[in-house]
């Protein structure tokens, strides 16, 4: 029984593509990786930042033991391979911001650090944890953009089913009884002296219950929405529609502004294949519902709009103050000097409540505009992907990453590129 990378031109998703021999230790193991994928609250270590399960069975892959093991040589060495340029990248990018900080005229003042106990900038440790999370994405990316096979499907699904059942008894359980079921997730993260639970724990009144903002086995609402709609791109794409409507149940009952505009992207895409007569359906039901909802208690959905959406927008709300408050702080201090512009302050320095400020400060205009030259590449080679919504769910993902949530390090969105490179015939990103 063959545990290595084999080369057959059999049948598979894609002309031309490597695949993975089915059976065996390395399907066995992939699958139990491809399941653990959403989960992010959970640390194998706990007293280790990133030890997600999911994150330690893809750093096994690079080691030089177990990853040959589980690859063969030849894909072992296309895997690492692939990676040197990005690593030798950020390296260039790193030494350089060494320079910037010299030159900073508020040293590394105004920024929300990573990692804020440290002694000197050329010993930040963030620096180097925080590329290992970029490392461990790219080799999910660069694994399933050259290996990517359906039979994977039934794993990467039970993993989202696990997600939705493990988040929706958290959140019945908290809603209607007052009880905190959520019992596995252990991870914490360090505020000055004081602990802060890595998956936080909201409620928001409607109709009066203290109904908690769904965020299942992730770090809060905003996060799960992330993971959720590239789950449901992935559903709509693979036609499971009982997933795709408990994935959208779901994002509802997150009441997070992100995952919201992340399922108005999605109308819209369908708004303009979909048959008039299903658009006017489904509008008629939801004026209808609105109807509803306006007669039984109108004043509690205008509070809950008005604090979802119209505060936000007005920088009134706590958490559409801090983010704005956020926004301008970094980028006044990615303007500190001519060299922080252009190379910032080292990848994993800092990190701001948006990913587009997030990459300035850290990367610098240099860093910035190679991502965005990355993505546009890679949306490029996927748009000849037979499913159109894996893309169109790429560019939604990405746009509301730059805008509220700044996580490279959650693992689905790299799962959903690698897909979509893989099914429109493409071997790398």
């Amino acid at each position: 029984m063959s545990m290595a990378l084999s080369l057959p031109r059999g049948p598979h998703p894609g002309p031309g593509l490597d695949r993975l021999q089915s059976g065996g230790l390395t399907d066995a193991y992939l699958k139990v990786l491809f399941f653990t994928l959403p989960m992010t609250s959970f640390l194998a270590l706990p007293f280790v930042q990133g030890t997600t399960p999911a994150n330690l069975l893809l750093l096994l892959l690079l080691f030089p033991l177990s990853g040959p093991l589980l690859l063969g040589l030849s894909g072992y060495g296309r895997l690492v391979a692939g990676l040197l340029p990005f690593v030798l990248g950020l390296a260039v990018l790193f030494v350089a911001s060494r320079y910037s900080l010299l030159y900073a005229s508020q040293g590394l003042g105004g920024l929300s650090l990573t990692n804020p106990r440290f002694i000197l900038p050329l010993t930040m440790t963030a620096n180097v944890t925080q590329s290992i999370y970029l490392i461990v994405g790219l080799t999910l990316l660069f694994l399933l953009s050259r290996h990517y096979d359906r039979a994977w499907d039934g794993a990467i699904f039970a993993g989202a089913w696990f997600l939705l059942a493990y988040g929706f008894a958290d959140w019945a359980a908290q809603t209607f009884a007052g009880l905190n079921v959520d019992l596995l997730s252990n991870r914490t993260f360090e505020v000055g002296r004081y602990e802060m639970p890595g998956s936080l724990r909201q409620t928001l009144p409607i109709a009066g219950l203290p109904m908690l903002r769904f965020k299942s086995f992730t770090g809060e609402p905003s996060m799960y929405c992330l993971t959720a709609l590239c789950y449901l791109a992935l559903a709509i794409a693979r036609d499971r529609r009982w997933l795709a409507g408990a994935l959208v149940l779901s994002i509802l009952l997150s009441f997070s502004a992100t995952g919201y505009l992340g399922l108005i992207a999605f109308a819209a895409f369908f708004v303009r294949r979909a048959p008039f007569a299903w658009v006017a359906s489904a509008l008629g039901l939801f004026i209808g519902g609105l109807a509803v909802v306006i007669w039984v208690d109108g004043d509690a959905l205008w509070q809950s709009i008005d604090h979802l959406f119209l505060s936000k927008l007005a920088a009134e709300s706590h958490s559409g103050s801090a983010r704005l408050t956020s926004f301008l702080r970094h980028l006044e201090a990615w303007w500190g000097s001519p060299l922080t512009v252009l190379v910032g302050y080292g990848f994993g320095t800092a990190r701001s409540t948006d990913f587009l400020s997030t990459l300035l400060v850290n990367l610098g205009l240099i860093g910035t505009l190679a991502v965005f030259a990355l993505f546009g590449r890679l949306l490029l080679r996927a748009r000849r992907c037979s499913a159109a919504v894996l893309p169109a769910g790429l560019v939604a993902v990405f746009i509301l990453m730059l805008v509220a949530v700044p996580e490279f390090a959650y693992l689905p969105p790299w799962l959903l590129a690698g897909i979509a490179l893989r099914e429109s015939g493409h071997r790398t990103a």
